[in-house]
């Protein structure tokens, strides 16, 4: 399998170089930007996806903050089957939002919305 990963990352570094390589510093970069501000008491951290970018799920300090996962219904509804078979070490709060056609304000609305009657249905205030 190694020998196979080690090509892989060959044959990328020759079709787009300083593709990969700058997605794993971006990526770090990020990881120790959040690490360092839940560290420093921040609790709820707001996620952008892009594909099923799984930062909310696999980044044990996101377990001590409530993490807002916006992103197209769709792509939510498939990370979430797969996590489903999996543990998460985050409190994750899916926000759908159709890029082409809303915006964060009106989505984060509905979500309050939906929380609000849901609260309400199960007889907690």
């Amino acid at each position: 399998m190694h020998a196979v990963h080690v090509r892989l990352c060959r044959y990328a570094d020759r079709r787009a170089p300083g593709a990969r390589t700058s997605a794993i510093a971006r990526t770090r970069f990020i990881d120790d930007v959040v690490t360092r501000w839940v560290g420093d008491g921040i609790r709820q951290v707001v996620v952008w996806c892009r594909l099923r970018q799984p930062r909310a799920h696999r980044m044990a300090v996101l377990a001590r903050a409530t993490v807002f996962e916006v992103d197209r219904p769709d792509t939510q509804q498939a990370k979430r089957a797969v996590l489903a078979r999996r543990s998460s070490v985050a409190s994750v709060r899916y926000v759908p939002v159709d890029f082409l056609r809303d915006d964060l304000g009106s989505a984060r609305r509905r979500r309050l919305e939906r929380g609000r009657r849901g609260r309400a249905s199960s007889g907690r205030a």
